[in-house]
């Protein structure tokens, strides 16, 4: 029988010395070197409670809503649930994020989730207005529909060691803030007693948003605007027109509002007068937004992810962005609304039947 070789000896002595050399360290210490430790079997798990406050996103919880738990070495956990109040998730030893949002990506039909499987770079971008005609005053804008509320929270939470092997339960409270931004437009105008009715077109709005990264800039889109009030001034000749809607606000990149240019926003203003010709107003007004909050810390807010609320009012005190609307005889005809082409720049044309 052939006998083994001393080589043969030392080597095995050398792996038992490895062996026993990474014994000693410790599975669990090397574990941790990794950041990341698991209970190995022995029914030890930390509990991650989490208590969801809506009162910020509107006035009544929402109907369901999506959260997801992303571990930096764990792995993601998703749930899916129609208690919004409370949610909990068994966890090993991690640092982990957590988002939630209201409903499902499949539940909204105003808005598109891009991304939706990857917490770090789901993006939210409102769908176009598919049923809308255009007009020839409108040209070939695309108009966005206007979007269905959103809220989204977030959270990040240290599970240690520790607090898997004592079987701890944390308790984490999560405000979940509404992304959208109520768009306020006022509008004065004089010889407001000839008009029919009104729509209007505003481009430059952002078209959504990243949702873990609301800083990051996005496209834009464009409003369409046609469901006004009319408030008549005490002459009964002149008067306001306003109308408001949701949207995402500002594009990121433009959100600070001095010294901003004019023409990253322009606004159209078709009215239909009493005898059934058409007035078309252009203007640039990307210098004229104001949040309506005083004294707002624009930094603070984005970063707490409160929606901006805005306000554009054109007065007749504004240089070159007076609207003044011609006397005209009531036609008796059926409404129709007369299409005009071209149109210039802060003109007006009359079509006459």
């Amino acid at each position: 029988m052939r006998q083994p070789s001393f080589t043969h000896f030392c080597t095995g002595w050398l792996c038992l010395l490895l062996l026993g050399l990474l014994a000693s360290c410790g599975e669990d210490s090397f574990l941790i070197r990794r950041g990341y430790y698991h209970d190995n079997g022995k029914g030890r798990s930390c509990l991650l409670r989490y208590n969801y406050d809506w009162t910020k996103y509107k006035q009544r919880n929402p109907s369901g809503m999506s959260v997801r738990l992303k571990g930096n070495h764990t792995g993601e956990q998703t749930d899916l649930t129609n208690n919004v109040t409370r949610d909990e998730f068994v966890v090993d030893a991690d640092t982990f994020k957590l988002m939630v949002f209201n409903l499902s990506p499949s539940e909204f039909g105003s808005l598109t989730f891009y991304n939706e499987t990857d917490m770090d770079s789901i993006r939210v971008k409102v769908n176009p207005l598919y049923d809308h005609v255009n007009q020839t005053w409108e040209g070939d804008l695309t108009h966005a529909q206007e979007p269905e509320t959103i809220g989204v929270g977030f959270d990040t939470v240290v599970v240690s060691k520790e607090n898997v092997e004592r079987g701890d339960t944390i308790e984490r409270k999560v405000t979940v803030y509404p992304l959208l931004s109520t768009l306020h437009l006022n509008v004065h105008v004089m010889g407001l007693k000839n008009m029919k009715n009104l729509a209007a077109s505003l481009t430059g709005m952002a078209d959504g948003l990243y949702l873990s990264h609301p800083d990051l800039p996005t496209d834009t889109c464009n409003l369409y605007l046609d469901n006004w009030t009319t408030t008549m001034d005490s002459d009964a000749t002149n008067g306001w027109m306003t109308t408001s809607v949701q949207c995402f606000g500002l594009p990121q990149n433009h959100r600070d509002l001095a010294n901003r240019d004019s023409l990253l926003n322009t606004l159209k203003l078709a009215f239909t007068l009493r005898d059934n010709t058409q007035r078309l107003y252009t203007f640039h007004v990307g210098d004229l937004f104001h949040y309506d909050d005083d004294g707002i810390d624009l930094s603070t807010q984005v970063s707490a992810y409160v929606s901006l609320n805005l306000r554009l009012v054109i007065d007749a005190g504004l240089p070159d962005r007076t609207i003044t609307l011609p006397d005209v005889i009531p036609s008796g005809g059926s409404g129709f609304n007369a299409e005009v082409d071209p149109w210039e720049e802060g003109g007006n044309t009359d079509v006459t039947f």
